[in-house]
């Protein structure tokens, strides 16, 4: 129902050891790392959405929410005016 969504993490192993080969990137397991999105009850349109993570197989937190700021097409979107009024001690990116 496009409601959920799993973020998958990668990693290249050898990154770690300062080797300069080239190496194939790995999903790290989901037992170790994983992140996922969930959108938001009062959203039905995908324009807010809450973050979630879990570290080693505990249960997912909060993280952060996910707002629609501007529309694929560069208009304003939902969330505009909320952004506006951000703190400036809050990380908000666009």
């Amino acid at each position: 129902d496009y409601r959920r969504a799993d973020i998958d993490t990668m990693g290249n192993p050898l990154a770690l050891c300062c080797i300069c080969l080239p190496c194939a990137w790995v999903t790290i397991p989901k037992c170790c790392l994983a992140f996922e999105m969930v959108q938001t009850d009062d959203s039905t349109d995908g324009t807010s959405w809450k973050r979630n993570n879990s570290r080693c197989g505990s249960d997912f937190e909060f993280y952060y929410d996910l707002k629609e700021v501007y529309t694929p097409e560069g208009k304003v979107g939902k969330y505009h005016d909320e952004f506006k009024a951000v703190p400036q001690q809050v990380m908000a990116t666009y």
